[in-house]
């Protein structure tokens, strides 16, 4: 049972380390930006005045992308028509569950195995 809970612990550690993660950048950017982008996306702006934020979407209002910048920490409004380039970054709740079940296995069967 104490070998179970360790390799339980251990795969759920390393899991949220290394979540399957993906950025994609999203071309032709819809006038519906809710298509494409959803509330709690982290995402990475680039506007046509050059500037460059991170953000994480708090919503989508016509046109108009709000979150907060991961840096600042303040609220942040970007007209869709100003966005020059948009990547989301998005996490992957079934590969990061994948992961998690292989890391646990392969760490359990270690640790359950007779040494030399």
């Amino acid at each position: 049972m104490k070998t179970l809970l360790q390799s339980l612990l251990v795969g759920f550690m390393i899991t949220s380390l290394v979540a399957c993660t993906s950025m994609r950048t999203v071309s032709d950017l819809p006038s519906n930006m809710q298509e494409k982008v959803h509330e709690g996306d982290r995402v990475h702006v680039w506007t046509n005045s050059g500037e460059f934020r991170k953000l994480t979407v708090t919503s989508i209002d016509e046109g108009v992308l709000n979150g907060t910048d991961t840096k600042a920490h303040q609220a942040v409004q970007i007209p869709r028509h100003q966005i020059t380039r948009l990547d989301v970054r998005r996490t992957s709740f079934l590969k990061s569950m994948g992961l998690f079940v292989v890391v646990t296995y392969v760490i359990g069967s270690n640790l359950a195995s007779p040494g030399p």
